[in-house]
């Protein structure tokens, strides 16, 4: 069947776990920085009311573009992370 020695397949029992978590931390802290960075524009947008409208419709409009992708990054790396808490 396995090939591997008791002290390896507990080994190896120890160590998937803990690479999932870290693999799952890792998406959620990538989503956070996005997250971070969308938060800190639109504060900046916020800021600079009286600039020009043409630029301030341009630059929402690429927000409302990427919005989509960023819930589909939130809700990836919420699935990973609700996957590898039930796994552990």
């Amino acid at each position: 069947m396995s090939s591997l020695s008791p002290a390896q397949a507990v080994i190896a029992a120890m160590i998937t776990p803990a690479i999932l978590i870290l693999a799952s931390a890792s998406l959620i802290a990538t989503a956070l920085v996005r997250l971070t960075r969308i938060v800190d524009r639109i504060r900046k947008l916020a800021e600079v009311r009286d600039g020009s409208s043409l630029d301030r419709s341009k630059e929402l409009d690429r927000h409302e573009r990427r919005r989509p992708w960023t819930r589909r990054a939130i809700r990836g790396a919420l699935q990973c992370e609700a996957i590898a808490a039930c796994e552990a």
